[in-house]
């Protein structure tokens, strides 16, 4: 997953696309993913809660993005409307 203002490119666990509008750059990275989902993990959640969070809610294609709890049974979910 990339995005130009990024300086580095993210790997969600899950990337769900629209097939029909599916876009990738020259490396093949996806660039209009509409739902992301990370599995959070205690070495891994601060960024996913934080950095990714404000990434992916900045990608207008994006219209959930999903963190499920390793720790408990938890689940959050961000959905544009």
């Amino acid at each position: 997953l990339r995005d130009d203002d990024w300086e580095k490119s993210r790997l969600p666990d899950i990337i769900v696309v629209d097939a029909a509008s599916q876009q990738r750059n020259k490396r093949h990275e996806v660039t209009n993913p509409v739902l992301l989902m990370e599995v959070l993990s205690k070495s891994t959640q601060k960024v996913d809660r934080s950095e990714k969070l404000e990434e992916y809610q900045n990608l207008s294609s994006v219209q959930e993005y999903v963190m499920v709890s390793q720790e408990q049974p938890r689940v959050v979910v961000y959905r544009r409307i």
